[in-house]
């Protein structure tokens, strides 16, 4: 009589489902984290470029630089615009303000409008009062930045969660 034994070759359904389900949540895991990484990448890119443009302005300020035809020079102004865009402007007690307009932020947006003047050449905020502006994404206002400009240029300018 002959004896017929099987051998069992390649895998179950269940355990190639298992394997595969594995598989799939790992990587919808790291898909999520990698969005919410690219995110913050982005939020933080226009933070840096918002910071990086107010800096200008207060240097301009301290340094009394002085644009084209403007007479009597007292302050530098930032102010948010509409559509990512944020303006300097040089006020002067005479002669036409001479402005400066950047879009700044691609992927996120303010939550409030601000403008800020920088005395002339101090470089200090006009009302002595910090200003806190908060950039949010634009996809999700649970992703943001504060960004804290001091007054009178004691710490700098801060970024926070």
């Amino acid at each position: 009589m002959k004896d017929h034994t099987y051998r069992r070759a390649g895998f179950t359904l269940v355990e190639l489902s298992v394997t595969v389900t594995i598989i799939l949540m790992v990587t919808l895991g790291a898909l999520v984290n990698y969005y919410e990484f690219d995110s913050n990448q982005k939020i933080m890119n226009d933070v840096r470029n918002l910071v990086t443009f107010i800096d200008k302005a207060r240097s301009k300020a301290i340094g009394i630089e002085y644009p084209g035809n403007c007479v009597g020079l007292t302050a530098y102004n930032v102010r948010s615009l509409e559509g990512g865009e944020v303006e300097m402007v040089a006020k002067c007690s005479s002669g036409s303000p001479v402005s400066e307009k950047e879009r700044l932020l691609s992927a996120t947006r303010t939550n409030a409008p601000f403008s800020i003047d920088f005395l002339v050449p101090s470089g200090k905020i006009s009302n002595g009062e910090n200003v806190e502006i908060v950039i949010e994404d634009i996809n999700s206002q649970s992703l943001f930045k504060t960004i804290t400009i001091d007054a009178f240029l004691v710490d700098k300018t801060k970024i926070g969660q």
